[in-house]
């Protein structure tokens, strides 16, 4: 039987892990807007793929990070960082 510690130590490597890896994520898709040529299309298709691809990932690897935290610190990195260069 698992105790309330097990379980406070799952929440916490859930937490923890989808905080870093919605960073690096956004980190990764600043770096990737920055370096293309500004397309509308292009841009919002990026933006597609990272965000199911970070949500899989998360959800979905032998790693225990939680999907939804990750999508949304990477939304709020994006906000907070990424915002110049979607403008174009």
């Amino acid at each position: 039987m698992a105790s309330f510690l097990d379980y406070l130590n799952l929440f916490l490597i859930e937490v923890v892990g989808g905080v870093i890896f919605g960073i690096v994520m956004g980190m990764l898709a600043v770096y990737c807007t920055k370096r293309m040529i500004y397309e509308g299309t292009l841009v919002v298709t990026l933006m597609v793929i990272f965000t199911y691809a970070i949500y899989l990932f998360a959800e979905f690897s032998t790693v225990p990070i939680s999907g939804i935290i990750s999508l949304t610190i990477f939304a709020l990195y994006m906000n907070a960082f990424g915002k110049t260069w979607l403008i174009g």
